[in-house]
């Protein structure tokens, strides 16, 4: 299937070069891949041709984060809601909320993984924070199993995508 998706995002660059889906889909294809330079390539172009577009700024915001650039991918998710207020794609809280663990603020990160419908990520489970994080971050987010109950595996099988070995080696 991913095979498949990479094939479909390249043809669709192919066919239309200018339509910023097609480069914000490729990119998504590249970063799953854990090519992260092709990935920002094709997210920078994407929002090239729509540098008003909210998809796109919240998209190169997820990339950044993931790159290991989470100050500026907060910048972008930000500047998507200030261009449209009405963006609340099913996927923007629980993104950003993963830039602000990425940007270690913790507080921020708990708070806007809280507005999201997803489950909170793999990654924040296991982690060492201030004594106490731990257990306030599960009760935030309704996790029924204690914080260190997550295993590498569960973490692994989600398909994180930690390009800065500090955040692999906390995974």
């Amino acid at each position: 299937l991913e095979e498949e998706s990479f094939k479909l995002a390249m043809k669709a660059v192919a066919l239309d070069e200018n339509d910023s889906r097609c480069h914000g889909a490729l990119g998504d294809a590249y970063l799953w891949r854990r090519a992260f330079v092709q990935a920002e390539h094709h997210y920078r172009r994407a929002l090239e041709l729509n540098p008003n577009g909210p998809t796109e700024l919240a998209t190169m915001g997820s990339a950044c984060s993931y790159l290991g650039r989470p100050e500026e991918g907060i910048r972008y998710f930000l500047q998507a809601r200030r261009v449209d207020p009405y963006f609340e794609s099913i996927w923007y809280w629980h993104l950003l909320g993963i830039a602000y663990f990425n940007a270690r603020r913790h507080e921020e990160a708990v708070a806007t993984l809280d507005r999201s419908t997803r489950p909170p990520p793999p990654m924040l489970a296991g982690l060492s924070f201030s004594p106490g994080f731990c257990s306030s971050l599960c009760s935030c987010l309704s996790i029924d199993r204690p914080c260190a109950d997550a295993s590498v595996d569960e973490a692994i099988n989600a398909r994180l995508i930690a390009s800065q070995p500090e955040d692999r080696e906390k995974i």
